[in-house]
């Protein structure tokens, strides 16, 4: 049988003219960490990698990277013999910590805060591995997380299932959103978030601790006004009730109904001028959310660009480089950043959040309260 021998003048042989031309057209992914040393000409996040665990080294080697990926690590795992730890991601924790809590050093946020949840792809076995059927990969590790507008990750949260210590069990989602603004209260943020959080409750609990909610509200939460909720609306129309504390609950129908709830913002009606110059007349409310909803989607959409997870059996490493990934896209935005030498530029935060909250609760005198 004759052998396939490549000649000279194959493309194959030309390898460096089509790495180039490769690299014209943009980013590539590569699937091995085995053949990244010959595409390291390409812009990829693997290269910054490569150069934060061998910064060290005179002359850095791909086989030494792949050594110190193989042999990653963050935890010790408890002797034979003795019983499982109660906390599942006791292998990760360590690395977890030490990103929180370099982030409340050298940072705080701007007043607006976005919370969602984000997907991890992982299709092997593992207790934890969710199903979201909206997201682009709807099998993996889910993800709680706040960010803000922008795209920059401030807390994160794995959800581990009902035997989660810190969230899991009765009352989950109020425990996933209390977990995540836990060292954010009191100051007066604006969070916003979807339908899957969002209650009367929470909001009134959050309102005590001077923080502020806006967001989607599902129809068969407890606690929301039977008369909104059920009222008949045309195109346009809006409905809204206010409680004792001055929580808003309101129904608009656009193209459907849509249920909202804001601490922060009234039924107030403004003109929007849409891309194409459309003028068209929406709630105060349905704007604010609309503008700084998509913290989470956007840092997602920022990682996307330079893809650096892979295929891996171990768990651990691949949420390890997705957290990676994650500090380096913090770090790509360290230009908005302020670091904080004591706590003058927290209070001048929070005289600035109190300036407009005296302005809601003035509007909330002059509105005459609903209770419901």
């Amino acid at each position: 049988m004759e052998t396939h021998r490549i000649r000279p003048k194959h493309r194959h042989t030309h390898y460096n003219g089509y790495a180039h031309f490769r690299q014209k057209l943009g980013p590539s992914k590569i699937h091995k960490f085995q053949i990244y040393s010959k595409f390291n000409s390409f812009p990829n996040q693997l290269n910054v990698l490569q150069k934060l665990f061998l910064r060290s080294r005179p002359h850095p080697t791909s086989r030494q990277f792949l050594l110190i990926l193989r042999c990653l690590h963050f935890a010790e795992n408890p002797p034979t013999g003795d019983p499982k730890l109660d906390d599942p991601l006791y292998k990760i924790t360590p690395l977890f910590d030490l990103f929180h809590n370099r982030m409340k050093q050298v940072y705080y946020p701007t007043k607006e805060l976005s919370l969602d949840e984000s997907m991890l792809l992982w299709r092997g076995r593992l207790y934890f591995r969710q199903y979201i059927q909206n997201k682009k990969h709807k099998f993996g590790i889910k993800f709680y997380v706040l960010t803000q507008p922008d795209g920059l990750v401030l807390k994160t949260r794995i959800y581990c299932g009902s035997n989660d210590p810190f969230v899991g069990g009765k009352g989950h989602v109020d425990k996933v959103v209390k977990y995540l603004l836990r060292d954010y209260c009191g100051v007066g943020h604006s969070v916003y978030m979807d339908n899957f959080y969002n209650s009367v409750d929470l909001t009134e609990y959050l309102l005590d601790k001077n923080t502020y909610v806006t967001g989607t509200l599902r129809e068969n939460r407890k606690g929301n006004p039977s008369d909104v909720v059920n009222k008949k609306l045309k195109k346009g129309e809006l409905t809204s009730a206010y409680n004792n504390k001055g929580t808003c609950v309101m129904k608009w129908h656009d193209k459907r109904d849509v249920v909202i709830i804001s601490s922060e913002f009234g039924d107030a009606m403004h003109e929007y001028r849409a891309r194409s110059g459309k003028i068209s007349v929406k709630p105060e409310s349905v704007l604010k959310y609309n503008k700084f909803m998509g913290g989470v989607d956007r840092s997602d959409q920022l990682m996307s660009y330079y893809p650096c997870e892979r295929k891996t059996l171990r768990w651990y490493a691949k949420i390890a480089l997705h957290m990676f990934h994650v500090i380096m896209n913090n770090a790509k935005k360290s230009k908005y950043c302020r670091r904080i030498v004591d706590t003058s530029i927290r209070e001048k935060n929070y005289c600035m959040m109190l300036t407009s909250t005296t302005r809601r609760q003035s509007f909330f005198l002059v509105k005459k309260v609903k209770n419901w």
